[in-house]
């Protein structure tokens, strides 16, 4: 009877349909064809919409489909793991976004299992935390596991982060330098934090090699240690950042110039050296033009 038909006449057409339904083929996605009524019998095999019957190789299942992996960001963590990594996709969870939905859900990096957070992953988002590694591997294969199918990704590293410089070394305890941080793997993991003693760097830019950010006002004028704190790791500059005393303007000599430019200036005052790239800015309200000096006036 499951194979078999019924015939509808209507005038002198004869139609034949199916008793259990159209077919499976037309069910392009996992995700339609295990939602398929199931008189139509219509199950997921080897990425095909198929009935049992017809399912030759690989594991025929109406109940789930196998994760879908879309994104996984970041793409590498230091070696001391406490990384976030968060997977975008479909098809993370058995039945939904539950907690019940998510328990035969895993997350492998590598030969190890990454922590999943119940809390902040869904069926289509899984957020867990890296472990610790004994070394740097590149190109590690991880994998995503909802306990009816298991999807790999190799896109995740293992790395060691380490600033190798600071440029400049010196600035007025006031901030405001852009300092230049030198290095390999400095955009590893998923947050930093820049710090010159206890106070931390504002980041503007970063890349694999190089990090930039504006030092913090320090109360005294001093050297002060730089480290980057990656997620979990922190790593040290092995060299301070001197702050000096704030440069303090006494007199500037001439007092006047024409509007059209072209006049020497001399800056006196104390400190003077305590930037690193000194500049001055002329502001003539009149014609509301800005006129910078080279540091060597």
């Amino acid at each position: 009877v499951q194979d078999g038909y019924t015939l509808v006449i209507t005038g002198q057409k004869v139609t034949k349909v199916p008793l259990n339904g159209p077919g499976c083929d037309h069910f392009t996605s996992c995700g339609q064809c295990v939602s398929a009524p199931r008189l139509m019998s219509c199950g997921w095999c080897s990425n095909r919409c198929v009935r049992k019957m017809e399912c030759v190789t690989g594991v025929w299942t109406q109940e789930a489909c196998p994760p879908i992996i879309h994104k996984v960001a970041p793409s590498s963590a230091p070696l001391e793991g406490g990384t976030r990594l968060t997977i975008c996709g479909w098809n993370f969870a058995l039945h939904g976004s539950s907690a019940v939905g998510l328990r035969k859900t895993v997350v492998q990096i590598g030969q190890n299992q990454c922590k999943l957070e119940m809390k902040s992953s869904s069926e289509n988002k899984l957020v867990c935390v890296v472990p610790r590694a004994s070394g740097s591997h590149l190109n590690i294969t991880g994998s995503v596991s909802n306990g009816k199918g298991t999807t790999e990704f190799a896109s995740f590293a293992y790395v060691d982060p380490a600033i190798a410089g600071i440029s400049p070394s010196f600035g007025p305890k006031s901030g405001g330098t852009l300092l230049t941080l030198t290095g390999k793997y400095l955009n590893s993991g998923q947050s930093r934090e820049v710090s010159i003693g206890a106070n931390k760097c504002a980041i503007k830019r970063v890349s694999e090699s190089t990090l930039e950010c504006n030092t913090p006002p320090q109360a005294l004028a001093s050297e002060y240690p730089v480290r980057i704190k990656i997620d979990s790791s922190i790593r040290e500059a092995g060299v301070n950042f001197m702050y000096k005393v704030d440069p303090n303007v006494l007199e500037i000599q001439p007092a006047k110039s024409f509007l059209s430019g072209g006049s020497s200036i001399t800056v006196h005052g104390k400190h003077l050296n305590s930037v690193s790239v000194p500049r001055m800015v002329i502001t003539v309200p009149q014609i509301n033009k800005n006129d910078s000096v080279s540091p060597y006036c």
